[in-house]
Parts: C-alpha cells; structure tokens; sequence
C-alpha cells in the first residue's frame, strides 16, 4: 500500500542531532512582525514560511525550527482528514529516515480513484504543502543535514567511520564511483522515458506509440549488482544504506 506520488521515507536520530536540528536555525521577529531567519536553512524557511498556506503551516515555522512533534501532529492531522472525506481510504501513516509518509489504499479493494486522489491532495495540501514546496522534504533535509553540509563528504565520512570504506575516502571519491556504477548499469536496469509497463504483461513493456517491447536484462525482475566500495564493501550493506540516508549517524 506504500508508495504513492513521489518518494516516501524516516528513522529516529540521536537526540543531541534533534537538539542540533532545532538550535542550528532560529528565527527572531523583525519590526513588521514577520520572522527574520538565520541559520544553515535561512533562506528555505523564509520562502516556506512566505508560501505557507495557512497559519498552522506558518506557526510550525515561525521558530525557525521543524519538529518531529510538528510533524507528528501534521500527519495525524492528514490521516484523520483523507478518512473524514468519506471515500473509503485506508492509511498507513509512516515513518522512515526523517519522512513522514502516508500509505493509501482503497477498502474496496479497487484503484485509487480520481476523487480520492482529490481528497488526499487536498488534505495534504493543508497540513504539509506550502505553495507547492512539501514541509516534509524541508524537515527531512534538515533533519538530516542539519548544517547543509555536502552529502557526499557527509556520506563518505560515514562510510569510514563505521568501517566501510577505508581511511581518507571522500565525498569526490564517492561521487566518482557512483557515477562509475551509474554509467555502467544505470541504462541497462532503467525502464527507458516514457515507456510502461503493459498490465498483466509479465514484464513487457510498450512505448510511447504502444508498440510492445520485449524485455532484455533491464526490464524482467532483475536488479543490478551493488556499487562496491574500496575494500569489496557493499553500498547495500545496511549500514551503508543508513550512512547515504543520515549520514550523521
């Protein structure tokens, strides 16, 4: 039931990284009464707060500071108004890696209609989204980069300290392998732009034009191999997953 318009994810840090999350940026009020922003994320609270699109969404920013009590509330407040529009949803509200997601479904065992996408956009639209700019993403980046550092140094560092990679590996060297394992694979396991998956194909795929395209490699339920990093480890290894998603534990 996951999975649903764009990407959903979010794990819990240590407390001294949520403490860092919340003094890091802070907000103090200029002569017009609007917040004056300071900090790493200045400039993307500012614009979040000025596009808000009502005031719970502009008090969850007027601290300079996302919580995930902010969040919390947020979601729940989403999942109890997708189920009060009285169009038969199921939600599976989640969290992962500093993403606060909602997985949908319909009790009825059918496809999400068009009224329910309208009733899930709307709600959405007025707990998370701020003139098109989703309050999640913002508390995800600085839930996890709460200095808005380079990822890939961030990443790279993660990867040495627990023991992944070896010392002096960096960001630029992280950078070059994957994009290494990107030329090498990435066209080879990717369904080409503007193709689909015909139903009940079994994996074959038709163009633009529906013209049907037998699978090679790419397309059956195949997947590529790991990106391996200096040493033999591998980028699926759980904890490397961890360092690419926070990168700071």
């Amino acid at each position: 039931m996951r999975g649903v318009r764009g990407i959903r994810k979010a794990l819990l840090l240590p407390v001294a990284l949520l403490a860092l999350v919340a003094c890091t940026n802070e907000a103090n009020e200029n002569p017009t009464g609007q917040p004056q922003f300071t900090g790493a994320y200045a400039s993307e609270l500012e614009q979040a707060y000025n596009e808000a699109s009502n005031d719970y969404q502009r008090a969850m920013l007027a601290d300079g500071a996302i919580s995930q009590a902010e969040m919390l509330d947020a979601q729940s407040r989403a999942v109890e108004c997708i189920q009060a529009s009285g169009l038969g949803m199921i939600t599976d509200p989640y969290e992962i890696y500093g993403w606060f997601g909602i997985g949908y479904g319909s009790n009825m065992g059918d496809d999400i209609s068009d009224a329910q996408w309208d009733a899930i956009d709307a709600c959405m639209n007025q707990w998370f989204d701020a003139d098109g700019n989703d309050l999640r993403v913002l508390y995800q980046k600085m839930y996890t980069n709460p200095n808005q550092e380079n990822m890939s140094d961030l990443i790279a560092r993660c990867l040495v300290r627990h023991g992944l990679a070896p010392a002096g590996f960096l960001g630029d060297d992280y950078d070059r392998l994957e994009r290494e394992w990107m030329d090498k694979y990435a066209s080879r396991y990717s369904i080409p732009e503007g193709w689909e998956e015909k139903v009940g194909s079994g994996r074959v795929f038709v163009d633009p034009n529906n013209s049907p395209f037998e699978c090679s490699g790419w397309c059956r339920a195949e997947t590529p191999p790991p990106m391996l990093l200096p040493g033999g480890a591998s980028m699926n290894d759980p904890q490397a997953v961890t360092c690419q998603m926070m990168p700071l534990s």
